[in-house]
């Protein structure tokens, strides 16, 4: 079951081993890693996590780098780290491959779903 808070909604993949972090609005990173960081400790996840943006933007390359400044949340260091850009869409990319049917439990309409796909597979 994902969790929702008014930022962002969290779905931890079936094994717990990654998250996926969708946001609802633009948010500071230090902002949402203390809530992704409260969140994710109340549900006693201990593995690794991806930021994504499709909620409400779309892919776009500018507002990844303006929401995550090319960073990623480490869970396991408990620190923000430096990634490069291309590897975080990469993970992502490679997340929604996995688990295709976190696509159909998510509130994004049928024209989001098929964007997500086209650049899925792109």
């Amino acid at each position: 079951m994902p969790i929702e808070t008014n930022n962002l909604r969290i779905v931890i993949s079936p094994k717990r081993r990654m998250a996926m972090v969708l946001l609802k609005r633009e948010l500071y990173l230090s902002d949402i890693v203390s809530d992704v960081v409260r969140e994710l400790s109340r549900a006693d996840f201990n593995g690794d996590v991806v930021f994504e943006m499709l909620l409400t933007k779309g892919v776009s390359e500018h507002y990844y780098n303006m929401s995550f400044e090319n960073r990623t949340f480490n869970m396991h260091s408990n620190q923000v780290v430096h990634t490069p850009m291309n590897a975080v869409v990469a993970m992502s990319k490679r997340y929604y491959r996995c688990h295709p049917e976190l696509l159909e439990r998510t509130s994004l309409t049928v024209r989001q779903i098929h964007y997500i796909r086209e650049w899925v597979e792109k």
